[in-house]
């Protein structure tokens, strides 16, 4: 639904790990599949959210969700 909030799927901390059946390990690679690879509406994300791996559709206006990503770096 175009009209859910990001923050309904997304919390600080949260860390998408596939977007549309590739893994992405970095923000560059995120991007590239959104950009490049992705030519449906829908986006098909698996986030992990600190206990677990979440599954979410969603199709935000453009592929963009109105938040700031970064790639995640271990501490």
């Amino acid at each position: 639904d175009d009209t859910v909030p990001s923050r309904l799927y997304f919390h600080c901390g949260d860390v998408i790990v596939a977007l549309n059946g590739f893994r992405t390990r970095d923000l560059a690679q995120y991007t590239y599949v959104r950009d490049v690879l992705t030519s449906s509406p829908e986006l098909d994300l698996i986030v992990w959210q600190g206990n677990g791996y979440q599954e979410f559709k969603a199709s935000p206006p453009n592929h963009m969700f109105g938040v700031s990503f970064q790639t995640y770096r271990r501490k």
